[in-house]
C-alpha cells in the first residue's frame, strides 16, 4: 500500500469528525522489516483478533482502529500467500494429479515391498504435510482479508469465522453498502444471514477502493483455491486409505479416516495419540452462533465425533460414544501402523461392539421385581438343635391357654347357630372346661435350674432335694439306729457328736476355772 493511499484513508477520517488529536497519537504502530524487500515497513500481529463494535456517539475511534490495521497489514497478498507458487508445492500436486490419472485409468502397478517404501505410501505423508501447511495458509489469509475488509464492514470478521465461508461472503457483497440487495442464503445459514443483514444495514464501515477491493477479492479466490486443493488432496488420501489403514477405514469410514491421518501426521504418529487427545483432534474453537445460545456446540468433539458411527447415536449418548470410538481408533491406527491385520477385520469387530453398546445403552431401565418365594419342601427339614435353636422354639411356642381356646368340644349345643362361635372366633374349651377359669402360673423349668438340681442331687448323696431345702437343716427328732456289741440296737442323737466337739473347742477359752488367757501370740 503506497504512501498516498495511506494519506487519503487519513483525509476521510478527517472528514468524518469527532475525533481528537489524543486519539490518534495514542495508536501506535511497529515498525519492523519487511519480508518482501529491505525497506521499513509496518506490520501486525497475524493472529490477533480484529473484531470491533459499532462506535457510539459522534467519534470515529472504530474506523480508526480498522483502517490503522489496515495499514498495519501486510503490502500485498504475495507477500503472504506463498504456498502456491511454491516449486515444492507445484510439483507435489503434479504428482498427485498423475497418480489419480493412473489409478482411474487402471495402469497403476501393485507394490510388493515394505509398506514404508511403497511411493503412495510416501506420497500420503506428503500429502498429510501439505494439508498441514494448506491450513496454515488458509489462516494466513483470511487474517490478511479481514484486516482489509474491515474498513468496509468490520463486524463481518466476528459474525462469519469460518475462512471459506468468510472468503465467499466477502466475494458476494464486494462493495455493496445495501446488503438487503445481496443474496447470502446460498452461502450461510439463515439465522446468521438474518443477522449479518442486520449488522450491514448499522455499520460504521465506509465503501473501499478499488484498489484495496481488488486485493480482498484476490484473497477470497486464494482462499477457495487452497480450499480446492485440500479437497484433492484428501481425495487421494481416502482413495489410499483401504490399503493403509483398512481396520481404521473400517471403523470410522475412509472420509473421517483420512482427515484424522491429515492432522495428526500420518499413520504412525497417529498411533502415538491417546484416545483422550485423538477424541478432540480437529475440533472448531472458533466456532460461534452468531449472538444465539452456545448450548448446541460440541465443546470436547473432533473429527471422529462427525463420523457416522458416533452420529447415529442419540444427541445425549454422543460423547459417550465419542470416547469409547477414540479409544477403538487407537487400537485400530496401532494394528495397521505396525501390519497386524490387513482385512479389516478387526475394525469391523470394533465397530459392531460399539453399535451394540449404543443399543444397549437405549435400552429402558428395569424395575425392581419382585422374587417369588421358594417352592416349599414336602420333608420337613432336621434343624440342628442347640442353644440358640431352643430360645427360637421357646420363644414362639403357643401357649396353654392358646392351646385351650383353639380346642372345640364335639356336640356342644350351647353355641348360637349364627355368631362367632359358628365362624370359627370363639373361645373353645376355654371357658367350658371345669377349672379352666383360674390363674395358675407354671414355674418354668430351663436347663439352668435342671443343672443347679443336678448338682443339689450329687452334694446330698443321690437324693432329690425338696423344693425349699436346706443343706444344715436338721430336725430335732430325728435319730439314727446303730447297732453297738453292748446293747445292740441303740436311738443315738445324730447332732451329738457335733455338740461334743463344740464343748471341747470352748472349753479352753470359756470354761469358768481356766482363768485369764491372752490371745496374743507369744
Amino acid at each position: 500500500m503506497s504512501k498516498g493511499l495511506q494519506d487519503d484513508f487519513l483525509d476521510d477520517l478527517d472528514d468524518l469528525g469527532g475525533s481528537s488529536d489524543e486519539e490518534e497519537e495514542a495508536v501506535t504502530i511497529p515498525k519492523v522489516k519487511s519480508e518482501a524487500n529491505g525497506d521499513v515497513a509496518v506490520k501486525a500481529k497475524s493472529d490477533a483478533p480484529m473484531s470491533m463494535p459499532p462506535p457510539s456517539g459522534g467519534g470515529s475511534t472504530a474506523v480508526t482502529k480498522a483502517v490503522m490495521a489496515t495499514i498495519a497489514a501486510e503490502e500485498t497478498l504475495e507477500s503472504v500467500a506463498k504456498l502456491r507458487r511454491s516449486r515444492a508445492y507445484r510439483e507435489h500436486m503434479a504428482a498427485v494429479d498423475a497418480a489419480l490419472e493412473a489409478e482411474a485409468s487402471g495402469s497403476q502397478a501393485e507394490w510388493t515391498g515394505p509398506p514404508e517404501q511403497d511411493p503412495s505410501y510416501q506420497l500420503v505423508v506428503a500429502c498429510n504435510e501439505f494439508t498441514s501447511q494448506i491450513e496454515e495458509e488458509t489462516a494466513k489469509v483470511f487474517r490478511f482479508v479481514a484486516d482489509q475488509y474491515a474498513v468496509k464492514f468490520p463486524e463481518l470478521e466476528s459474525l462469519v469465522s469460518n475462512p471459506l465461508d468468510f472468503a465467499k461472503t466477502v466475494s458476494a457483497i464486494g462493495n455493496e453498502m445495501d446488503l438487503t440487495n445481496v443474496d447470502l442464503n446460498d452461502i450461510l445459514p439463515s439465522a446468521t444471514v438474518m443477522v449479518v443483514s442486520v449488522t450491514g444495514s448499522t455499520t460504521a464501515g465506509v465503501a473501499l477502493r478499488p484498489e484495496v477491493l481488488a486485493e480482498c477479492l484476490k484473497g477470497c479466490e486464494e482462499v477457495n483455491g487452497l480450499d480446492a486443493d485440500r479437497r484433492t488432496l484428501l481425495s487421494f488420501v481416502e482413495g489410499r486409505m483401504m490399503g493403509l489403514a483398512p481396520n481404521v477405514c473400517a471403523l470410522i469410514g475412509a472420509q473421517v479416516a483420512a482427515r484424522l491421518l491429515a492432522i495428526a501426521g500420518g499413520l504412525n504418529a497417529m498411533s502415538r495419540v491417546p484416545s483422550c487427545n485423538l477424541q478432540v483432534l480437529g475440533q472448531d474453537k472458533a466456532h460461534t452462533l452468531a449472538g444465539f445460545s452456545n448450548t448446541a456446540i460440541d465443546r470436547h468433539m473432533g473429527i471422529i465425533g462427525y463420523s457416522d458411527l458416533c452420529q447415529s447415536a442419540p444427541p445425549y449418548l454422543r460423547m459417550k460414544a465419542l470416547k469409547v470410538t477414540a479409544a477403538k481408533v487407537v487400537l485400530a491406527a496401532r494394528t495397521d501402523a505396525f501390519g497386524g491385520d490387513k482385512s479389516g477385520d478387526l475394525g469391523l469387530k470394533f465397530r459392531q461392539d460399539i453399535e451394540e453398546k449404543i443399543e444397549k445403552w437405549q435400552e429402558p431401565t428395569q424395575g425392581s421385581r419382585t422374587k417369588a418365594l421358594p417352592k416349599p419342601d414336602p420333608v420337613t427339614k432336621k434343624r440342628r438343635g442347640g442353644r440358640r435353636a431352643r430360645a427360637a422354639k421357646e420363644r414362639f411356642k403357643i401357649t396353654e391357654l392358646a392351646k385351650e381356646a383353639n380346642r372345640s368340644t364335639f356336640g356342644n349345643m350351647d353355641t348360637a347357630e349364627y355368631g362367632e362361635d359358628a365362624m370359627g372366633l370363639g373361645f373353645g374349651q376355654l371357658g367350658s372346661k371345669a377349672g379352666s377359669g383360674r390363674l395358675r402360673a407354671m414355674k418354668e423349668v430351663t436347663k439352668t435350674s435342671k443343672l443347679g438340681m443336678k448338682r443339689q442331687r450329687q452334694a446330698m448323696g443321690g437324693q432329690t432335694p425338696a423344693p425349699n431345702a436346706k443343706k444344715d437343716r436338721n430336725s430335732g427328732i430325728s435319730s439314727s439306729l446303730v447297732f453297738t456289741p453292748v446293747q445292740g440296737l441303740e436311738l443315738v442323737d445324730p447332732t451329738a457328736e457335733a455338740k461334743r466337739r463344740v464343748e471341747e473347742a470352748n472349753k479352753k477359752w470359756f470354761n469358768a476355772s481356766s482363768g485369764f488367757l491372752s490371745a496374743k501370740p507369744k
